[in-house]
Protein backbone atom coordinates (compact mmCIF):
# COMPACT_ATOMS: atom_id res chain seq x y z
CA UNK A 1 0.00 0.00 0.00
CA UNK A 2 1.20 3.18 -0.78
CA UNK A 3 1.94 6.43 1.97
CA UNK A 4 -1.17 7.90 3.07
CA UNK A 5 -1.49 11.63 4.27
CA UNK A 6 -3.84 11.32 7.02
CA UNK A 7 -5.92 14.27 8.83
CA UNK A 8 -7.65 14.49 12.51
CA UNK A 9 -10.30 15.74 12.01
CA UNK A 10 -12.06 15.06 15.22
CA UNK A 11 -16.37 14.55 13.15
CA UNK A 12 -17.14 11.54 15.02
CA UNK A 13 -16.45 13.83 18.11
CA UNK A 14 -15.73 10.72 20.41
CA UNK A 15 -12.12 12.11 20.87
CA UNK A 16 -11.42 8.58 19.75
CA UNK A 17 -7.90 7.95 17.91
CA UNK A 18 -9.19 4.53 16.50
CA UNK A 19 -12.88 5.67 14.88
CA UNK A 20 -12.68 5.88 10.77
CA UNK A 21 -14.93 8.67 11.04
CA UNK A 22 -11.87 11.05 12.82
CA UNK A 23 -9.62 11.05 9.96
CA UNK A 24 -9.70 11.40 6.65
CA UNK A 25 -6.90 10.45 4.19
CA UNK A 26 -5.66 12.17 1.24
CA UNK A 27 -7.02 12.51 -2.49
CA UNK A 28 -8.09 8.80 -3.59
CA UNK A 29 -6.29 6.96 -0.56
CA UNK A 30 -8.51 4.52 1.56
CA UNK A 31 -10.39 5.54 4.59
CA UNK A 32 -9.39 4.32 7.85
CA UNK A 33 -7.08 4.87 11.21
CA UNK A 34 -3.02 5.48 10.75
CA UNK A 35 -0.82 2.91 10.52
CA UNK A 36 2.85 2.51 9.69
CA UNK A 37 4.50 4.31 7.26
CA UNK A 38 1.56 6.92 7.09
CA UNK A 39 1.92 10.73 7.15
CA UNK A 40 -0.43 12.20 10.46
CA UNK A 41 -1.22 16.02 10.27
CA UNK A 42 -3.12 17.27 13.18
CA UNK A 43 -4.28 20.89 12.91
CA UNK A 44 -6.87 23.50 12.62
CA UNK A 45 -9.36 21.22 15.27
CA UNK A 46 -10.32 21.74 19.17
CA UNK A 47 -10.97 17.91 18.85
CA UNK A 48 -9.10 16.48 21.13
CA UNK A 49 -8.07 12.67 21.42
CA UNK A 50 -7.97 10.72 24.32
CA UNK A 51 -9.23 7.72 23.81
CA UNK A 52 -7.84 4.53 22.25
CA UNK A 53 -4.25 6.27 22.97
CA UNK A 54 -2.27 2.91 23.01
CA UNK A 55 -0.70 3.60 19.31
CA UNK A 56 2.52 1.79 19.99
CA UNK A 57 2.77 -0.94 17.36
CA UNK A 58 2.41 2.01 14.82
CA UNK A 59 5.74 3.82 13.51
CA UNK A 60 4.48 7.04 11.59
CA UNK A 61 7.24 8.60 9.10
CA UNK A 62 5.90 11.97 10.11
CA UNK A 63 3.30 13.42 12.58
CA UNK A 64 2.76 16.76 12.62
CA UNK A 65 0.68 18.70 15.41
CA UNK A 66 0.37 22.42 14.77
CA UNK A 67 -0.21 25.61 16.66
CA UNK A 68 -3.37 25.84 14.79
CA UNK A 69 -4.39 22.54 17.14
CA UNK A 70 -6.30 23.49 20.56
CA UNK A 71 -7.72 20.48 21.81
CA UNK A 72 -6.44 18.32 23.92
CA UNK A 73 -4.44 14.92 23.10
CA UNK A 74 -3.97 12.36 26.44
CA UNK A 75 -5.52 12.80 29.79
CA UNK A 76 -4.39 13.33 33.28
CA UNK A 77 -2.78 9.65 33.73
CA UNK A 78 -1.56 8.76 29.74
CA UNK A 79 0.17 9.85 26.79
CA UNK A 80 -1.02 9.01 23.17
CA UNK A 81 2.09 6.26 22.68
CA UNK A 82 3.32 5.95 19.09
CA UNK A 83 6.19 5.54 17.11
CA UNK A 84 7.03 8.32 14.40
CA UNK A 85 10.58 8.80 12.51
CA UNK A 86 9.90 12.60 12.73
CA UNK A 87 7.41 14.71 15.14
CA UNK A 88 6.99 18.45 14.44
CA UNK A 89 5.02 20.32 16.75
CA UNK A 90 3.52 23.79 16.83
CA UNK A 91 4.37 24.70 13.47
CA UNK A 92 2.17 27.99 12.56
CA UNK A 93 1.38 29.35 9.07
CA UNK A 94 -0.68 31.86 10.04
CA UNK A 95 -0.53 35.65 10.37
CA UNK A 96 -1.63 35.45 14.16
CA UNK A 97 -0.54 32.89 16.63
CA UNK A 98 -3.00 30.33 17.65
CA UNK A 99 -3.20 29.34 21.33
CA UNK A 100 -1.95 25.81 20.88
CA UNK A 101 -2.55 23.02 22.82
CA UNK A 102 -2.76 23.33 26.65
CA UNK A 103 -2.08 19.63 27.44
CA UNK A 104 0.10 17.55 24.88
CA UNK A 105 1.13 14.48 26.01
CA UNK A 106 3.20 12.16 23.61
CA UNK A 107 4.92 8.95 24.80
CA UNK A 108 7.16 8.07 21.43
CA UNK A 109 8.76 5.14 20.42
CA UNK A 110 12.27 4.09 18.55
CA UNK A 111 13.36 0.94 17.49
CA UNK A 112 17.23 0.04 16.70
CA UNK A 113 16.56 0.84 12.80
CA UNK A 114 13.88 3.79 13.37
CA UNK A 115 14.88 6.67 15.09
CA UNK A 116 12.72 9.54 16.49
CA UNK A 117 13.56 13.01 15.30
CA UNK A 118 11.38 15.57 17.47
CA UNK A 119 10.92 19.62 16.61
CA UNK A 120 9.36 21.70 19.10
CA UNK A 121 8.53 25.19 17.36
CA UNK A 122 5.56 26.08 19.43
CA UNK A 123 3.60 25.42 22.59
CA UNK A 124 0.90 26.82 24.54
CA UNK A 125 1.47 29.50 27.32
CA UNK A 126 -0.75 27.89 29.82
CA UNK A 127 -1.17 24.19 30.99
CA UNK A 128 -4.32 22.09 31.65
CA UNK A 129 -2.30 20.65 34.31
CA UNK A 130 -0.80 22.63 36.86
CA UNK A 131 2.56 23.02 37.66
CA UNK A 132 3.60 21.19 34.64
CA UNK A 133 4.39 22.03 31.04
CA UNK A 134 1.52 21.84 28.29
CA UNK A 135 3.81 19.77 26.20
CA UNK A 136 5.04 16.56 27.22
CA UNK A 137 7.06 13.90 25.61
CA UNK A 138 8.50 10.33 26.76
CA UNK A 139 11.06 8.79 24.14
CA UNK A 140 11.36 5.36 24.83
CA UNK A 141 14.07 3.03 23.03
CA UNK A 142 12.73 -0.21 22.05
CA UNK A 143 16.15 -2.82 21.74
CA UNK A 144 15.26 -4.83 18.87
CA UNK A 145 18.84 -6.52 18.74
CA UNK A 146 19.91 -4.69 15.84
CA UNK A 147 22.78 -2.74 15.91
CA UNK A 148 23.65 0.59 16.14
CA UNK A 149 20.98 1.32 17.99
CA UNK A 150 18.66 4.35 17.19
CA UNK A 151 19.58 7.75 18.23
CA UNK A 152 16.40 9.89 19.22
CA UNK A 153 16.89 13.72 19.08
CA UNK A 154 14.97 16.82 20.77
CA UNK A 155 15.52 20.13 19.34
CA UNK A 156 13.28 22.61 21.08
CA UNK A 157 12.94 26.19 19.54
CA UNK A 158 10.10 27.80 21.94
CA UNK A 159 7.21 27.14 24.17
CA UNK A 160 7.50 24.90 27.39
CA UNK A 161 8.38 21.48 27.23
CA UNK A 162 8.50 18.78 29.83
CA UNK A 163 11.05 15.23 29.19
CA UNK A 164 9.44 12.76 31.51
CA UNK A 165 8.42 15.20 34.40
CA UNK A 166 4.72 14.04 34.39
CA UNK A 167 5.97 11.46 37.47
CA UNK A 168 9.07 11.05 38.83
CA UNK A 169 9.46 7.21 37.83
CA UNK A 170 9.29 8.07 34.16
CA UNK A 171 12.35 7.68 31.53
CA UNK A 172 13.38 8.41 28.39
CA UNK A 173 16.33 7.59 26.10
CA UNK A 174 17.88 10.09 23.55
CA UNK A 175 21.27 10.95 22.06
CA UNK A 176 20.97 14.78 22.29
CA UNK A 177 19.10 17.47 22.91
CA UNK A 178 19.10 21.14 21.51
CA UNK A 179 17.54 24.06 22.63
CA UNK A 180 17.78 27.32 20.37
CA UNK A 181 15.15 30.43 20.05
CA UNK A 182 13.08 32.10 17.19
CA UNK A 183 13.09 35.78 18.22
CA UNK A 184 14.00 35.68 22.11
CA UNK A 185 17.41 34.20 22.44
CA UNK A 186 17.03 33.99 26.48
CA UNK A 187 13.24 33.30 27.00
CA UNK A 188 11.49 31.51 23.58
CA UNK A 189 12.20 28.16 24.71
CA UNK A 190 12.09 26.58 28.66
CA UNK A 191 12.49 23.24 28.75
CA UNK A 192 12.53 20.71 32.04
CA UNK A 193 14.70 17.85 32.04
CA UNK A 194 13.31 14.91 34.49
CA UNK A 195 16.16 12.69 36.33
CA UNK A 196 15.29 9.32 34.55
CA UNK A 197 15.95 10.87 30.80
CA UNK A 198 19.49 9.19 29.60
CA UNK A 199 21.40 11.25 27.08
CA UNK A 200 24.48 12.13 25.57
CA UNK A 201 24.71 16.11 25.19
CA UNK A 202 22.62 19.27 25.78
CA UNK A 203 23.16 21.69 23.57
CA UNK A 204 21.92 25.18 24.46
CA UNK A 205 22.07 28.62 21.95
CA UNK A 206 18.82 29.46 23.78
CA UNK A 207 16.29 29.77 26.40
CA UNK A 208 15.58 28.17 30.15
CA UNK A 209 16.43 24.69 30.66
CA UNK A 210 16.25 22.80 33.95
CA UNK A 211 18.45 19.75 33.95
CA UNK A 212 17.79 17.18 36.75
CA UNK A 213 19.51 14.07 34.76
CA UNK A 214 23.00 13.17 34.26
CA UNK A 215 24.71 14.04 31.20
CA UNK A 216 28.34 13.44 29.31
CA UNK A 217 28.35 17.18 27.61
CA UNK A 218 26.42 20.46 28.57
CA UNK A 219 27.10 23.40 26.86
CA UNK A 220 25.52 26.30 27.32
CA UNK A 221 25.93 29.45 24.80
CA UNK A 222 23.20 31.15 25.48
CA UNK A 223 20.04 31.46 28.13
CA UNK A 224 20.29 29.79 31.37
CA UNK A 225 20.93 26.51 32.44
CA UNK A 226 19.86 25.27 36.06
CA UNK A 227 21.24 21.83 37.14
CA UNK A 228 19.33 20.05 39.70
CA UNK A 229 19.37 16.61 41.88
CA UNK A 230 22.30 14.42 41.50
CA UNK A 231 23.09 13.69 38.16
CA UNK A 232 26.63 14.06 37.25
CA UNK A 233 28.38 16.40 33.76
CA UNK A 234 31.51 14.71 32.74
CA UNK A 235 31.95 17.74 30.51
CA UNK A 236 30.30 21.70 31.18
CA UNK A 237 31.02 24.10 29.32
CA UNK A 238 29.92 27.91 29.24
CA UNK A 239 30.53 30.47 26.74
CA UNK A 240 27.50 32.58 27.25
CA UNK A 241 25.00 33.26 29.56
CA UNK A 242 24.26 31.70 33.00
CA UNK A 243 24.94 28.62 34.64
CA UNK A 244 23.21 27.77 38.23
CA UNK A 245 25.13 24.67 39.18
CA UNK A 246 22.91 23.25 41.74
CA UNK A 247 23.46 19.36 40.94
CA UNK A 248 25.33 17.48 44.08
CA UNK A 249 26.41 15.73 40.98
CA UNK A 250 30.20 15.74 40.10
CA UNK A 251 31.31 17.99 37.33
CA UNK A 252 34.38 16.40 35.84
CA UNK A 253 35.72 19.20 33.61
CA UNK A 254 34.57 22.50 33.63
CA UNK A 255 35.14 24.87 30.70
CA UNK A 256 34.00 28.76 31.45
CA UNK A 257 34.59 30.50 28.42
CA UNK A 258 32.07 32.73 28.82
CA UNK A 259 29.13 34.20 30.98
CA UNK A 260 28.74 33.24 34.40
CA UNK A 261 28.83 29.61 36.56
CA UNK A 262 27.17 30.24 39.17
CA UNK A 263 27.86 27.87 42.09
CA UNK A 264 26.03 30.05 45.06
CA UNK A 265 22.49 28.75 44.70
CA UNK A 266 23.47 25.65 46.68
CA UNK A 267 25.04 24.70 50.35
CA UNK A 268 25.17 21.03 49.32
CA UNK A 269 28.80 20.12 49.11
CA UNK A 270 29.82 19.53 45.23
CA UNK A 271 32.93 18.78 43.44
CA UNK A 272 34.14 19.74 39.96
CA UNK A 273 38.03 17.72 38.93
CA UNK A 274 38.84 20.49 36.53
CA UNK A 275 37.99 23.92 36.03
CA UNK A 276 39.49 25.99 32.95
CA UNK A 277 38.93 29.79 33.27
CA UNK A 278 38.99 31.36 30.11
CA UNK A 279 38.30 34.81 28.08
CA UNK A 280 35.72 36.58 29.69
CA UNK A 281 34.45 33.19 31.90
CA UNK A 282 33.47 33.87 35.55
CA UNK A 283 33.18 31.36 37.86
CA UNK A 284 31.22 32.17 41.33
CA UNK A 285 31.67 29.60 43.66
CA UNK A 286 31.55 29.02 48.05
CA UNK A 287 34.77 27.48 49.19
CA UNK A 288 32.86 26.43 52.42
CA UNK A 289 30.98 23.79 50.05
CA UNK A 290 32.84 23.73 47.04
CA UNK A 291 35.79 21.32 46.34
CA UNK A 292 37.80 22.14 43.00
CA UNK A 293 40.21 18.95 43.01
CA UNK A 294 42.91 20.60 40.67
CA UNK A 295 43.43 24.30 41.42
CA UNK A 296 41.39 26.24 38.76
CA UNK A 297 43.14 27.09 35.20
CA UNK A 298 42.96 30.68 34.48
CA UNK A 299 46.11 30.53 31.99
CA UNK A 300 46.85 33.42 33.82
CA UNK A 301 46.10 35.91 36.93
CA UNK A 302 42.97 35.67 39.18
CA UNK A 303 41.03 38.32 41.24
CA UNK A 304 39.42 37.25 44.16
CA UNK A 305 36.03 38.59 45.62
CA UNK A 306 33.74 38.37 48.49
CA UNK A 307 29.97 37.75 48.06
Amino acid sequence: MAKRIMRWTGDAADNDWATVGNWEADGAAAAGIPITGDDVYILQTSEGITGTLDQSAVVLDLLVIEQSFTGEIGDADNYLEIGALEVRIGENYDVSTPAGSARLKLHLYQTDDAACDVTVYNTATSSTDSNLPPCRLLVEHVDTGADPDATAVLSVLKGRVGLAVNDPNETSDLVSIDTGYITGRDSDARLDIGPGVTFTTLTKTGGNVTLRAAATTAINRAGTLTTRGSGAITTLTCSGGTVNSASSGTVGTLNADGGLVDFTQSTEARTVTTAYRRGEGRIKYDSSVMTFTNPIDSGGAIALSAA
